[in-house]
């Protein structure tokens, strides 16, 4: 017996938000997408639409009221963000029991 999974209802900004994440997720070199991806590994499909379709909804909002435009910065800058966030994260508990991170070079 198959299940129907509904969403919740929304405005239809909400919807074109949803939507639009959506349709972001699947795309490689953006850093939406890379967002969505990482976080649907952790939290699910239907949390990380809803986070994707938040972060494009700050971005409209922005654009309309500060009159900035959205550059988008790609995967590649996304995840070299990330992984110094990271860093930044595991260097206080190295320190604290003496150990140095290195930063190790994988060649793939």
């Amino acid at each position: 017996m198959k299940r129907r999974v509904k969403s919740p209802k929304g405005n239809c900004a909400v919807e074109i938000f949803r939507r639009s994440a959506q349709s972001l997720s699947t795309g490689k070199h953006n850093a939406i997408g890379a967002f969505i991806r990482r976080l649907r590994g952790r939290k699910g499909s239907p949390a990380a639409i809803k986070a994707g379709a938040g972060k494009i909804a700050v971005a409209f909002y922005n654009a309309l009221t500060g009159g900035m435009d959205y550059v988008e910065a790609g995967a590649a800058k996304y995840r070299k963000l990330f992984i110094q966030r990271e860093l930044k994260v595991l260097q206080k508990p190295a320190e604290r029991y003496n150990y140095n991170l290195v930063e190790n070079q994988i060649v793939l």
